[in-house]
Formats: C-alpha cells, sequence, structure tokens
C-alpha cells in the first residue's frame, strides 16, 4: 500500500460524515422566538386567568329631596319646630300676620317654641323669620316694622317680655321711659312706699286686686309679671280717664 493511501481515506470519510450530517438534519429553519411588547407606562396587565369581570349598574342620583321625604322629617327642614306635619307647618309659617293679637297667633307661637299670648310681638317676630330664612322660604307674609324706631330707646332689654304680657308696639317707647323713670329698669326694686317692681305698681291702691287674684308683694318682682299687671292698670286707666300712662304722673308728664 503507497503511504499516501490511508490519508486519502481518512479524508474521504470525512467527507462522508459532513454529508450525512447535512442531509439527516432538519430541514426545517429554526425561527428565533418574537420579543415581547414593552410595558406602556401606566398600565397594568392583568393576566387573563386572573381577571375579575364585575358588573356595573346605574345609580340613580338625587340632587334634591321629594316633598314625601321632607314630609316625613319635617325636622330635617324646620329643626326648631315642636310640632309635627310639614303641611300644618308650613301652612301656619306661610299666613299673612300683622303686629298685636291675632285669632292665629297663638297657633304660630306654639309652633316656634316661643311664649304663646296670642300678641305678635318682637320674640315672636324674631323666631318667625329665622325658621322661615332657615327654611330658604319667603318671608314677605311677616310684618315689617310699623313704628318708627325710637332714638335711645330706655329699657329694651324688658321690651320683649313687655310684648309678651301684651303691651302693643305703639306703647313700649314710653312704657320704657316710664321704667326708666320708676326703677331704673331694674326688676326687682321695692320702694318705701311699697312700689314693686319695674313699673313700681303701689300694693296700697292695687294690693286688694292683686290678693284676690292670687299674686302677692314678692311675685311683682317678677318683670313679666309685674308687665301684665301694669298692662291691666293701663289698660283701666285707658278706659276711665282716657290716658293709658296717668297711673304713673307721680314720675313724669306722661299725658
Amino acid at each position: 500500500m503507497s503511504p499516501n493511501k490511508p490519508v486519502r481515506v481518512l479524508t474521504i470519510l470525512v467527507i462522508f460524515a459532513v454529508f450525512t450530517a447535512l442531509f439527516t438534519s432538519s430541514s426545517d429553519p429554526v425561527e428565533e422566538p418574537e420579543p415581547l411588547p414593552l410595558p406602556i407606562a401606566g398600565v397594568v396587565v392583568t393576566p387573563p386567568e386572573e381577571a375579575v369581570v364585575t358588573e356595573t349598574t346605574d345609580i340613580p342620583v338625587t340632587t334634591e329631596l321629594t316633598q314625601e321625604e321632607i314630609s316625613s322629617e319635617p325636622d330635617y327642614l324646620l329643626p326648631h319646630l315642636h310640632l309635627t306635619g310639614f303641611q300644618d307647618a308650613a301652612e301656619v309659617l306661610l299666613r299673612e300676620y300683622a303686629w298685636g293679637s291675632g285669632d292665629t297667633v297663638s297657633e304660630l307661637q306654639e309652633l316656634l317654641g316661643v311664649t304663646v299670648d296670642g300678641n305678635y310681638g318682637g320674640q315672636t317676630h324674631q323666631a318667625h323669620l329665622e325658621v322661615l330664612e332657615q327654611a330658604g322660604w319667603s318671608t314677605e307674609n311677616v310684618p315689617v316694622a310699623s313704628v318708627p324706631t325710637t332714638p335711645n330707646p330706655k329699657c329694651g332689654q324688658w321690651w320683649d317680655t313687655a310684648r309678651a304680657a301684651g303691651w302693643p308696639e305703639d306703647r313700649l317707647p314710653k312704657l320704657g321711659r316710664i321704667m326708666f323713670a320708676e326703677s331704673g329698669c331694674t326688676h326687682d326694686v321695692i320702694s318705701r312706699t311699697n312700689d314693686f317692681g319695674l313699673t313700681q305698681i303701689n300694693w296700697a291702691a292695687h294690693g286688694d286686686r292683686l290678693r284676690a287674684a292670687g299674686i302677692t308683694r314678692d311675685m311683682l318682682l317678677d318683670p313679666y309679671t309685674n308687665l301684665v299687671q301694669a298692662k291691666w292698670i293701663a289698660d283701666y286707666a285707658a278706659k276711665h280717664y282716657g290716658c293709658w300712662s296717668q297711673p304713673w304722673y307721680m314720675s313724669g308728664s306722661w299725658c
């Protein structure tokens, strides 16, 4: 054998092995995997198996209370009212009123929770205005001041008590001056001549009538009681003497 023959055989075997490997391998090309999409800022992707599907229903939005809802809870709208029943309360509050006494004033006062005396005065007027304004209702039915404002009114702190005691609005300025002259607007003053309270009611002159009515001297030191009795005296003087302020002539020229 020629010395080069083994080399040629080995070369032939290598070439045959290479061709065999090429023809026996898969003819399908290998595909590169597609790259994953880049995430978008602010978007969270939920895997399909973890996704939760929820049903949404339209919820009606109520912008204002219905009439039935207000009627069932009047205190929500008018918390200071002492009576229940929206329609009844509204009817009383929206009636026309005037200063002084009236057939429906007591009903209004009971509704407002103020002193019930049947006289539409300053206390009732203020409470009436407050409730109407709180409810957002018109105040056109509330009377305006019919008496001019008095410069430097006297004993103004007792005017509402006088109104509650039945004193009409047009008498209050003079009554204030009388109380100032008689007692200095002090409700528990007792004079040396047995005159009592704000208007200094004289016990010698009026004691018998007051005692018969169950009123004692000490009771005259209560501002309301004193002003109720003072009004009785003033009305009596107006009827019999033509001047309601005549009983207080000792402290000034009132008539």
